[in-house]
């Protein structure tokens, strides 16, 4: 069963070197990887792993995160797609473990693995975003909260004859689209209203090197959260009812994010409302972003 790692990289070349080099040292060998790029300063790097015929280098002119997925899905070989980001680093079993899933459970189209910080104890005062911790295989088929009991779009695998069926991501939702974030939440959705099977695999570990400080964890939040209203928003619009329970668990995550932060402290001993308001906005843009991306939405899926 052969992989294919799909990684895409925008304006960063010093943080993919570190998985480029756990990447080599992979137990499992039958994989390919593909990494779709965008920025200056990527001719060292790609110097330095241009030995590894294993390693593709594409050059995009393009910033949009779910399309260059899209084009490199079109390009792999792979049975499996694998897909991580460049400020990740992957435990040495990572790919051998979830292919042993997908041969298992051969009813299984989507796996998510473990991804954990990457050295805490050098980063104390600082949050890394994206993790979650897996104990024990768990099967899914319905829709959930996929940032609690899921997983994220650094470590996840489908099946590349599923996720050509299904259509691929959906660009309007990412980094370097408009919708900021959420393509991985609904790429799992329309996985679910197909009727396939996701399991997570806690042993296909991933180390997410993303450390950042209150202030750029505030604003990657909202991020986070406008890019989960509008995906969530998408199936509330299409009759899921079970989606507006999620919406209402993402703006109170948000909330609970400020105040073990200092930020509802903050807003209540100096009245600064900045956060507070930031997150009424996000939910009222979010609205407006949602009429017409659900209208894009049902014409590249229906």
């Amino acid at each position: 069963m052969k992989v294919s790692v799909i990684v895409v990289s925008v304006d960063g070349p010093k943080k993919i070197r570190h998985l480029l080099t756990s990447l080599k040292k992979q137990v499992y060998k039958k994989f390919e990887l593909l990494i779709g790029y965008n920025g200056n300063g990527y001719t060292s790097v790609i110097e330095k792993f241009k030995e590894n015929e294993n390693i593709n280098f594409l050059k995009f002119d393009i910033k949009n995160n779910s399309a260059i997925k899209n084009k490199l899905t079109s390009v792999a070989s792979g049975d499996i797609i694998a897909f991580s980001d460049d400020d990740c680093i992957a435990d040495k079993l990572w790919i051998k473990n979830a292919v042993k899933l997908f041969q298992k459970y051969t009813k299984v189209s989507m796996v998510f693995g473990t991804t954990l910080p990457y050295e805490p104890t050098k980063n104390r005062g600082k949050e890394c975003p994206c993790t979650i911790t897996h104990k024990k295989i768990s099967f899914f088929s319905k829709i959930n909260n996929h940032s609690k009991k899921i997983g994220f779009g650094n470590n996840m695998f489908l099946r590349k004859k599923v996720l050509l069926e299904l259509g691929g991501f959906f660009e309007y939702l990412g980094p370097g689209s408009s919708g900021k974030s959420g393509e991985d939440a609904e790429l799992i959705l329309r996985l679910f209203n197909k009727r396939y099977l996701l399991a997570t695999c806690p042993n296909a570990i991933i180390y997410h090197n993303k450390w950042l400080g209150r202030r750029k964890s505030e604003k990657l939040y909202i991020e986070y959260l406008f890019g989960g209203l509008v995906t969530y928003g998408i199936y509330l619009l299409m009759g899921e009812k079970s989606a507006f329970r999620i919406i209402i668990a993402q703006i109170s995550d948000y909330l609970q994010f400020l105040k073990n932060s200092g930020g509802i402290n903050k807003f209540i001993n100096k009245a600064n409302i900045y956060y507070l308001f930031l997150v009424i906005f996000t939910v009222v843009r979010s609205v407006f972003y949602l009429v017409p991306t659900y209208v894009m939405y049902r014409k590249r899926f229906s």
